[in-house]
């Protein structure tokens, strides 16, 4: 059942965001200012089922002693897909411009290659390049085996060659283009931990301990297939938020989607799921929760980000809405709104403490086809405050940026606050210097989009500064 209205949602009953953001929030984020807006590179859509921004559970954006790091899917237009990008490293130090410091092999990889800073000396790349050729589909595409590896590069040495680590699964497992991979950091010892989905979409797991050794662990285990997920990791224990993505369940509402909009394919995510293990050297993640679903109103929902506090506590936020489609809604549950929520949820030692909807809109039941979204991240500040960064849609489909102070005992978190930008932020999914990436919590909020022109795709960066 999902929570009673906060007071946030209490003021916008039939309101819009942009109503509501604009409203005073605390007087950090009303001093924040933006200060650079750039464009890092552009690409072209790989037509793969991924993009640059497709692996959203994962750190892909790294900032490490004033300098800014990038991991960026690039499109290989000879190549056929699925494997049919590479990814590139880019850097923009504190003072110049962004610049390509490595790239991979031509057409090597399908998904994005998460990126996170191992100690102050490593940057970590979680490769997932192809090895053999497994035949192609019907309709084209190549499939192959791949194998799951990092790449260590040497920050003092950028441009020598990096170290491959290769970590035993256990069991064995094979591996296709499709790793739903991610991987959490904690740079205060040099230690990580590591996750790949394999053919059978079983997600392995792997430890590397602050001494270098490798450790398998056991594979997290949820009621249905769950992937995207956000891993944290720290003090030895992990956590991991991860969103249930299989085929429409439901046929009444499967044939009424294909007689709308006339696509076979149909997976839903709607049910959220946390998992954990308090001491990693125990191998094993404890049973999952269910954090929230929306099972019974052919509803969407999303895992944006998890980070860990202080105390070891650990903040979830998501997006929920009521219909998938609101053309579901009013066949199905006429006269019912559908109600996008941003949720936030502190979790203690595996138990959910506390619970609140931070922001809250009412989609539009059409066009069919509107799956305009509020996108979020968490970002920690030194001083152990946590930050909502928001970008949502608001009527006539223009689109926000917002920061949001947040309480950590999810009780009565800070009004959202609109950050004013030249042009509007793009669409959908980013990533941000996250601390579940290796980076430290800082006043410096670096911000990585993609957004569509025409047949390019450019990859937006955003330095804001909150005092």
């Amino acid at each position: 059942m999902p929570p009673p209205p906060s007071r946030f949602s209490s003021l916008c009953l039939s309101c819009t965001l942009l109503a509501l953001f604009t409203t005073k929030g605390a007087a950090a984020t009303r001093e924040a200012r933006v200060i650079s807006d750039e464009i890092v590179t552009t690409t072209t859509p790989a037509h793969n089922g991924s993009s640059p921004m497709w692996s959203v559970g994962a750190p892909m954006l790294v900032r490490e002693n004033g300098n800014v790091w990038a991991s960026i899917s690039v499109h290989d237009p000879e190549a056929v897909p699925y494997c049919n990008t590479h990814w590139e490293l880019w850097r923009r130090p504190s003072e110049g411009r962004w610049s390509r410091v490595r790239a991979g092999h031509a057409a090597s990889e399908r998904e994005p290659c998460p990126l996170v800073l191992l100690d102050p000396e490593t940057l970590v790349l979680s490769i997932h390049p192809k090895i053999l050729d497994r035949g192609r589909e019907a309709s084209g595409e190549t499939r192959w085996h791949c194998q799951p590896a990092l790449a260590a590069f040497d920050l003092k040495r950028p441009d020598s060659a990096a170290r491959l680590w290769r970590p035993a699964m256990d069991p064995p497992a094979r591996f296709t283009q499709h790793s739903y991979r991610s991987v959490g950091v904690d740079s205060s010892i040099g230690s990580l931990l590591m996750m790949v989905i394999d053919h059978e979409d079983t997600f392995h797991t792997a430890w590397r301990d602050s001494a270098g050794g490798w450790h398998t662990v056991y594979p997290p285990v949820f009621p249905i297939r769950a992937c995207y997920p956000n891993v944290g990791f720290r003090n030895g224990a992990g956590h991991i938020l991860a969103i249930g993505d299989i085929k429409e369940p439901n046929e009444v509402w499967r044939a009424a989607k294909h007689s709308v909009l006339g696509q076979d394919w149909d997976y839903v995510f709607r049910r959220l799921f946390y998992t954990w293990m308090p001491d990693v050297a125990s191998g094993r993640f404890g049973g999952p929760l269910e954090i929230d679903t929306v099972e019974g109103t052919a509803g969407w929902m999303f895992n944006l980000d998890l980070a860990i506090d202080a105390q070891g506590r650990v903040h979830l936020l998501w997006v929920r809405r009521t219909f998938d489609h609101g053309f579901l809604g009013e066949r199905f549950f006429p006269g019912r709104s559908n109600v996008e929520s941003v949720m936030h949820a502190v979790v203690d030692r595996g138990r959910v403490i506390a619970q609140e909807q931070i922001a809250r809109r009412e989609v539009p039941l059409q066009p069919p086809g509107d799956r305009h979204f509020t996108s979020g991240r968490l970002h920690e500040l030194p001083d152990g405050r946590l930050v909502a960064v928001l970008i949502s849609p608001t009527p006539g489909d223009e689109f926000g940026l917002f920061l949001q102070e947040l309480d950590l005992s999810a009780k009565a978190s800070a009004l959202p606050v609109h950050l004013p930008l030249v042009r509007p932020p793009p669409h959908g999914f980013f990533f941000t210097n996250a601390s579940r990436g290796g980076s430290a919590p800082s006043q410096d909020l670096d911000l990585l989009a993609a957004e569509p022109h025409g047949d390019a795709i450019a990859l937006r960066y955003i330095h804001v500064y909150i005092p």
